[in-house]
């Protein structure tokens, strides 16, 4: 028997129960040039003892955001950053700042910059 509804967060870990804790807050899309992919700034919460953190994910056009972190960027604490499309393949990312707890610089087959 799992026991899911005593303490969600341990029990999904453990046991692989569904119903994540976490959740994400879509704050701006933004489709490349040619309309293949769409970039997506969100800010993501864990529950009340955690803070917001600020993500990016990368995905290909008509994909909804899933509930997970940041494909792209995961960073600590609420941060104002500035997306745009250099180019069809190239995403640039403005003003992050510590803490970051992944980035990267290629995703699917757009390269990422970071300034």
């Amino acid at each position: 028997m799992r026991i899911c509804w005593v303490l969600p967060f341990v029990a999904e870990v453990l046991t692989g129960c569904s119903g994540s804790l976490c959740g994400n807050d879509k704050i701006q899309a933004y489709r490349s040039p040619d309309g293949s992919m769409t970039a997506y700034l969100f800010r993501r919460s864990c529950g009340a003892t955690t803070g917001f953190s600020t993500h990016v994910s990368l995905l290909p056009a008509g994909r909804t955001l899933p509930n997970d972190g940041g494909n792209v960027l995961s960073a600590g604490n609420e941060q104002v950053i500035l997306i745009e499309w250099a180019a069809p393949q190239v995403l640039q990312i403005t003003g992050v700042s510590e803490p970051v707890y992944q980035r990267h610089d290629k995703v699917y087959s757009v390269s990422v910059q970071f300034r």
